[in-house]
């Protein structure tokens, strides 16, 4: 969600679940303010994990010059759930 009121630029990439990717990796994405963007993505390895919760993270890359930067790159804890 993009809460600084105005318009950002960004992409995203998933860390800590082997074979999980950004459908677009690596696609810059406007987000206007304030609002969410929804992003998909792709569990590849899903079927290999075995069933169960499964932690992971989004780092959110912010597409502006570091000395424009508010903070630093945001990272987002999320979980993927297999079925047993």
């Amino acid at each position: 969600m993009n809460a600084t009121g105005q318009p950002q630029r960004c992409r995203a990439g998933v860390e800590g679940l082997a074979g999980t990717v950004v459908v677009e990796p690596g696609a810059a994405v406007e987000v206007d303010a304030p609002q969410a963007r929804w992003m998909p993505v792709a569990p590849e390895a899903a079927m290999a994990l075995g069933g169960g919760v499964h932690e992971l993270r989004f780092r959110i890359e912010q597409m502006v010059p570091r000395a424009k930067a508010v903070a630093a790159d945001p990272i987002e804890k999320s979980t993927f759930v297999v079925p047993r």
